[in-house]
């Protein structure tokens, strides 16, 4: 059996004396050809060494495969926490965060997760704020608060029922000393079902998903970073190696991704870290797709996507499919302008493209932005309207703003 050592909060709340999961035996081992007997005639020796009187007192190091431990787990939220303890256990942490996605898994559980996964995030994010603002010899260290993090010991019925099942397997092939043929029918089974992250997995709606694997390259995986004995999982990890590749499948459903998506952002917000754009754009993307163009203004009109230029550059893309989302695009470049002065010239420029030259000129005129006489006299003649054309001309004329460039035009 197997305990959490590194288990941290209240003592009162803790249960150090209760095994983590189900008991698992040891990986069959060879020497020399033959299959060691395992158990019998062991010394141990702090704190992962075994003395094996049955080989001539070999030491064998005892070692942790996450992957199978894993699946070992019926409570999701306690396997992540398990997993975030461990050292270079990123990669498992998140293969396993993909596929509780990818089987549907309650919201309410993720939404812990979530919260688990940022409080761990905001503590290093705050840390390094910390060390920035001390002296480089004496660095500040904010430790992991699990204080913070709601608690969730619920799984559903179906997983209970099969954890249960497995777990009895595990039990009595332990108990038998059947290790080595329980290993090999545990590989062939579980292995493939949490290497492919579907099986036959189950959607929200109780449908059966197609068993579907994928490649994930991990090149570019930062597995170092940790803060007080925690893996660190970051915005863009948690962007290319979990919801890319879910949303990218054939048969995602569309709703319950946009849920796990507002939920994430909610967590992030919660704990008071900027949410990235790169996020909202897939969350944009996700409502065009399913043409759920109403939630999507809903979600712009009550700032749940915060406004920014990516966002209102792909509302900009999205006006042929969605004519609403030009003026929506507007109206956050409008409140950009407010505090970001490069703005205004962009969103000037739109405005000149879509043939709103009288618009663009009211803005630049409201917001005393210097204006080239040129830009507007080209867009002007380019629409053939000679009242337009005369208003624009008088505008700068009246200024004294035509110089050598504006020569044609005269």
């Amino acid at each position: 059996m197997m305990f959490d050592t590194k288990l941290k909060g209240n003592p009162k709340d803790l249960r150090l004396d209760f095994p983590i999961a189900a008991p698992l035996p040891l990986a069959p081992t060879k020497l020399d050809g033959n299959l060691v007997d395992l158990y019998s005639k062991w010394n141990f020796a702090l704190p992962d060494y075994v003395i094996d009187l049955n080989t001539n007192g070999c030491v064998w190091q005892l070692d942790m495969d996450l992957k199978f431990i894993a699946i070992s787990f019926s409570d999701r939220y306690k396997l992540v926490n398990f997993l975030l303890r461990r050292e270079n256990s990123k990669r498992q942490l998140i293969d396993v965060l993909r596929m509780i996605i990818q089987q549907g898994e309650e919201l309410r559980v993720i939404t812990t997760i979530f919260d688990t996964l940022n409080g761990v995030l905001a503590s290093y994010i705050e840390s390094k704020k910390s060390t920035n603002k001390t002296t480089p010899g004496s660095p500040r260290k904010v430790k992991f608060s699990p204080e913070l993090i709601r608690r969730s010991n619920s799984a559903s019925a179906s997983d209970q029922d099969l954890a249960s099942s497995t777990s009895e397997q595990m039990y009595d092939a332990f108990t038998r000393g059947k290790t080595l043929d329980f290993w090999n029918k545990f590989i062939t089974t579980e292995e493939q079902a949490l290497n492919n992250s579907t099986g036959s997995n189950k959607d929200s709606k109780g449908g059966q998903h197609k068993s579907q694997s994928y490649d994930v390259d991990y090149a570019f995986l930062d597995e170092k970073n940790t803060i007080d004995g925690h893996v660190i999982i970051k915005q863009e990890e948690m962007y290319a190696f979990v919801f890319m590749p879910v949303t990218e499948r054939s048969d995602v459903d569309t709703k319950y991704m946009v849920s796990v998506l507002l939920e994430y952002i909610r967590s992030l917000n919660f704990h008071h870290i900027t949410v990235h754009s790169f996020l909202y754009e897939l969350l944009i993307n996700l409502l065009v797709n399913a043409e759920r163009y109403y939630q999507l203004r809903q979600f712009l009109q009550y700032h749940v996507i915060s406004d920014s230029m990516h966002v209102a550059c792909q509302l900009l893309s999205l006006e042929n499919s969605y004519p609403p989302a030009y003026q929506l695009a507007l109206d956050m470049l409008k409140r950009l302008s407010k505090t970001e002065t490069k703005v205004l010239d962009q969103l000037v420029d739109i405005l000149l493209i879509k043939g709103q030259v009288l618009q663009a000129l009211r803005f630049v005129k409201t917001h005393k932005i210097p204006a080239v006489a040129k830009r507007f006299l080209e867009r002007a003649k380019m629409l053939n309207d000679d009242t337009l054309f005369y208003m624009v001309y008088n505008y700068f004329k009246a200024r004294k703003e035509l110089n050598d460039s504006c020569s044609e035009y005269t």
